[in-house]
């Protein structure tokens, strides 16, 4: 990906900045969102269709994320797009643990990527489930589970004292939550003006479908949600040429470590960073 990203920063027609890529800022959200939008994929398809891996990567990927951003996508849409990220992440990690020239350390994303992923698909399942079954009169709004809205607070009080101790910050807070309430009153381009970096979109609802977000999947549907997100998983893997018939049949076997959990015994000299997540290493 980075690779790609490269080649996107030097054309000047490219949604990616130079500045997203090179030494970015870990605090712009507004740079992992360039790269996962709708004028990157259109961009790719346009100028870069051989790209097709990273492509596809950042449309599973971001349509994931919608799952938890978008204000009126129907649960159900919420729950393919989840599963179809977590199927083809297993496709993925399954042809590189299966592959004999491949390891996960370099043909696949990082151990913590990896994690982070599964349990935001994970999290969002089961949030469903629980307010189906323990809240279904009030509305799903994912957006708000989250920490951004405390990261707002938080930096609505350093507009106020940068650097604040807990008695500042409970001083601080009658103060910051005015300001905030001043804030929601500004237009979008003066919210992103005072925010800077930092995209705050907690407060956001335009498009909001409070109705859409109770209608509950019931049991009987999640079968079929799941058959239709493996199936778009499986066909995204077959425009890659990713051979799958070899991978499915592992899947299907009981005894295979797909999770690459079991690794022969380390060899002390070896770099455990790099290898760690790896079980093809120090295969003899």
């Amino acid at each position: 990906p980075f690779t790609v990203l490269h080649e996107m920063i030097a054309d000047p027609d490219s949604p990616v900045y130079k500045r997203d890529v090179i030494r970015p800022d870990l605090q712009d959200t507004r740079a992992s969102a360039r790269i996962i939008c709708w004028q990157t994929m259109e961009y790719l398809m346009r100028k870069h269709i051989e790209r097709q891996g990273f492509l596809i990567y950042i449309f599973v990927l971001g349509d994931a994320l919608d799952a938890w951003q978008n204000r009126s996508m129907p649960l159900v849409d919420r729950i393919k797009s989840l599963l179809r990220l977590r199927h083809f992440l297993l496709l993925w990690r399954l042809h590189v643990i299966s592959h004999p020239d491949y390891s996960l350390s370099t043909q696949y994303i990082s151990r913590e990527a990896h994690e982070i992923f599964t349990q935001l698909c994970d999290s969002l399942l089961l949030l469903i489930i629980v307010y189906r079954d323990y809240y279904p009169e009030y509305p799903l709004l994912p957006w708000l589970l989250s920490t951004e809205p405390l990261e707002h607070l938080f930096g609505m009080v350093r507009l106020i004292k940068r650097d604040f101790t807990y008695a500042d910050f409970l001083d601080l807070v009658p103060k910051a939550l005015h300001n905030n309430g001043v804030f929601r009153e500004l237009s979008p381009a003066q919210q992103a003006v005072e925010v800077g970096a930092n995209d705050y979109t907690h407060f956001r609802t335009r498009g909001l479908d409070l109705q859409e977000l109770k209608n509950w999947p019931t049991d009987s549907q999640f079968p079929r949600i799941y058959e239709c997100a493996t199936f778009e998983a499986e066909e995204l893997m077959s425009v890659l040429h990713i051979p799958l018939e070899a991978t499915l049949t592992k899947l299907r076997d009981p005894n295979f470590d797909f999770l690459g959990l079991t690794k022969p015994p380390a060899d002390p000299s070896a770099n455990q960073e790099d290898t760690d997540d790896d079980p093809k290493h120090n295969e003899r």
